[in-house]
Order: C-alpha cells, then sequence, then structure tokens
C-alpha cells in the first residue's frame, strides 16, 4: 500500500447532483439548494411532503451554521460533507442509512422514519468523500479507509463474513443493515467510492478498481454474474480515474468508468432485463460482465450511469448518451436499437457536469446538466408532480433543456477524467 494523499479540501466543488427524484445544486460558495421528491424530508429544508410530489424550484437547505462541501443523494436520502470534514445526513432512516438511529422518529404514511433537516453522524471530523446508495451509505475518510452503513441485503456494506446475501424485501426491518459507520476492511488507500442502488464502486490510490453487492447483472464487471460481500478487484489494469454505478434493482443495474488515457468503458445491464433464474450467461441478453469499451475516442472526462441509460462528457464540451432509456428522451438521439451506440445529446459545447437519478426504488429517468457559465439545465419541465399530485415512476423527459437556476460564477469543465465521489458532478 501506497501513503495516501488525500484530496486538497480547498472549497466546494459547484455542481448539480441527483437522487432518486430530488436534486442539488452546490455553489462554490458552499451554499446547498435543492427541490424535488420530499415525501421523507430528504430536500433537508426542514418540511415534508405526504405525498410523492415536492417543491419544482431550487430553495436552501438548512445549514447549522456550515459551509457545504460536497454532497450526495441516496434514494430517499441525502448526506454532506462540511467544509470542517463534519459529516451529515437527512432524509429516510429505516434501515440505518443516515448513520444514525433516528431522532425526531418522524413516521410518514408509509411508516418510514425520517430526518428533516441535517443531522451529524458520528463525531469524526476527517471526512472527505461520500456517496448515497438506495438504502445505504459509504464515506471515505482522510487516512484512506473506506465506512459504509445501512443496507446489507446484497453484502453492498463490504463486510465479508457468512452471512447470507438475501433478495430486497419487506418489512425493511428484517433486512440485514447497520445503523453505525462501520469500517470495509482494514485497507488505508482507498481514493474514491461510487454507490449504485445494490451494489459499490471503489478505487485505489494506485488507479485499481474494486466492486462489490448485487451482480445479477454482471455489474460488479467480474467476469461473472456472482454478487460478492467482499472487494474484488475488477480485472487487472490500473488506470481507472473516473466511475459511476447506478440503476434501480428491480430495473437491473450498471456500471461505467474512465481510463486515464480518457476512454470511455460500460458493463452491465443496459437494456432492463433482468438474469433469469440459474442462467449464467444468457445469450440473448447483451449483459456485460466485464468492462467493455464504449467507442474510440479517448477524450472522456465525466461519466454518469442512470437507471436504463448512461451520460457522459467530452473535454470538448459535448454531452452524450447510450441506451434504451435515451431512445425517444433527449434531444436529436439515435441509437439504433443498439446497447452499445452512443450519440451526441443536442449541439451545445460549453456543458461542465451532468447528473441523472440512477440508484433508487422509483425509478427515475431525469438529467440534470451545468454548463460554464455557471447555469443549471433540466430536461424535465416537471421534475416531480405537484404535492398531492400522483407518483411519477417514468416522468415526462423535454426534447430540449431549460435553464432552472445560475449560480451567478463560472463552473471549469475538467480538461482530463476526474472522478466526483457519487459520479454526478
Amino acid at each position: 500500500m501506497g501513503l495516501f494523499i488525500p484530496p486538497v479540501l480547498a472549497a466546494p466543488v459547484a455542481g448539480v447532483t441527483s437522487g432518486d427524484g430530488h436534486y442539488f445544486v452546490l455553489s462554490d460558495q458552499g451554499v446547498l439548494e435543492s427541490w424535488g421528491r420530499n415525501d421523507f424530508g430528504q430536500l433537508g429544508q426542514g418540511t415534508l411532503q405526504s405525498t410523492w410530489g415536492g417543491p419544482t424550484s431550487p430553495a436552501k437547505v438548512f445549514s447549522p451554521g456550515k459551509q457545504w462541501l460536497k454532497v450526495t443523494a441516496g434514494d430517499n436520502h441525502s448526506l454532506a460533507i462540511a467544509y470542517d470534514g463534519t459529516l451529515w445526513a437527512w432524509g429516510r432512516n429505516d434501515l440505518g442509512q443516515l448513520g444514525f438511529t433516528t431522532l425526531l422518529r418522524e413516521m410518514g404514511f408509509d411508516t418510514g422514519k425520517r430526518e428533516l433537516q441535517p443531522v451529524r453522524i458520528s463525531s469524526a471530523s476527517d471526512w472527505i468523500g461520500v456517496s448515497g446508495g438506495m438504502l445505504s451509505s459509504f464515506a471515505l475518510k482522510r487516512d484512506g479507509s473506506l465506512w459504509g452503513w445501512g443496507g446489507n441485503w446484497t453484502g453492498q456494506l463490504g463486510a465479508g463474513g457468512n452471512r447470507p446475501m438475501l433478495g430486497f424485501s419487506a418489512p425493511l426491518e428484517k433486512l440485514p443493515h447497520a445503523t453505525r459507520p462501520t469500517r470495509i476492511g482494514k485497507d488505508t488507500d482507498w481514493a474514491a467510492i461510487a454507490a449504485g442502488a445494490e451494489h459499490v464502486l471503489a478505487r485505489k490510490l494506485d488507479g485499481t478498481l474494486w466492486s462489490w453487492g448485487f451482480n445479477d447483472c454482471g455489474q460488479l464487471g467480474l467476469g461473472t454474474f456472482v454478487s460478492t460481500n467482499r472487494p474484488i478487484r475488477v480485472g487487472q489494469d490500473s488506470d481507472w480515474i473516473a466511475f459511476s454505478a447506478g440503476g434501480a434493482g428491480w430495473q437491473g443495474a450498471q456500471s461505467s468508468a474512465i481510463k486515464q488515457n480518457g476512454s470511455l468503458w460500460i458493463w452491465g445491464n443496459w437494456r432492463r432485463l433482468k438474469l433469469p433464474n440459474g442462467v449464467a450467461n444468457p445469450a440473448d441478453t447483451n449483459l456485460l460482465s466485464r468492462p467493455t469499451r464504449l467507442g474510440l475516442d479517448s477524450d472522456w472526462v465525466r461519466v454518469v450511469c442512470g437507471n436504463d441509460f448512461g451520460v457522459a462528457l467530452k473535454s470538448d464540451g459535448t454531452l452524450w448518451a447510450w441506451g434504451t432509456g435515451a431512445t425517444n428522451r433527449l434531444t436529436r438521439m439515435t441509437v439504433n436499437g443498439s446497447d452499445t451506440t452512443i450519440a451526441q445529446i443536442g449541439s451545445d459545447r460549453d456543458w461542465a457536469g451532468v447528473s441523472v437519478d440512477g440508484n433508487g426504488l422509483g425509478g427515475q429517468s431525469t438529467l440534470h446538466a451545468c454548463k460554464t457559465d455557471g447555469t443549471i439545465w433540466s430536461w424535465d419541465p416537471n421534475v416531480v408532480p405537484a404535492p398531492g399530485g400522483a407518483p411519477a415512476i417514468v416522468p415526462r423527459v423535454q426534447a430540449t433543456p431549460r435553464q432552472i437556476l445560475s449560480l451567478g460564477k463560472p463552473i471549469l469543465r475538467p480538461a482530463t477524467p476526474t472522478h466526483s465521489e457519487n459520479g454526478s458532478r
């Protein structure tokens, strides 16, 4: 193991982050705003909607006197790191995904426990990275140690052991889980983390990529469809830079990554097909159990996974998409029925970041992105229904984006691949 050199915690990285129907924008001044679904208080504004809906325009997240440095959005919960290295969480907490036993015990219409404002996790103040999964959470400390808490029914907490891995089921309280941050192994060279719905990817300082959790669609990239409850190295390459894990459990799951040379790789399920029981490698499902290069270009700098499609950003400021969910959803898309055909989204060349829903039960497929001028754009004119409206399992996605917010300051676009812990900025 090499000496761990932590990232410089100089200033917040401005950008947009997606959960499953709820969204955040972080400014370079550490101001956090949220909008969208709020039935579990996941917006952190101190309010709660009794239905699926919520605010459709950004408003400030409650701040306990903190400047926010990083934010991640899970399924129905959210987490953020403050400038002082403290870790905070809010939203749904029925499996301990907030990292503590619920304090307020806000009980909702579907029995979920909630916290409506940020609550501090543990007494530690050396957190540098965080990522939210479906009902679980993960974080990285300055010393290179990796931690997880919340649901553990597919071994997504990476703790190993002899406990059998189970399928997702109700009542949730009966599923294996941890209500406090639990260390994943003893290694001290972890550098980045990205959680999907039921699987996790993490990179070490030496550039190797590791995965664990559910693997029914090959989303772990190990060349098998066998799940694992401990980190296993993905292949032999040691030049991974950026990566993302996405997909709701009932829709399958997928992963994507960028190498140091700017090449783009995908694996898992890009057609919303579930692996038949007892079938090791079905011939007609196009599941990829190992990283497979997508195209020949070598100028990719960001990548994110949705529920049934993926989006990537090039160094020239263009956005590109692929997968089943891209068809007829995004402007000027032509995928020709192929999972490995990639096409440009529109013609703009000033994009600086991108975010998609992709780790929750709701199955949202909404796209948001930010431009270099500091504006935030959405492809969905109605992010969620108005309060009291019906659930939007698959929201309507318009052909062209509209501006929903301006941060007032430019956002820098990375010239080379750079990882964001939740893969969405």
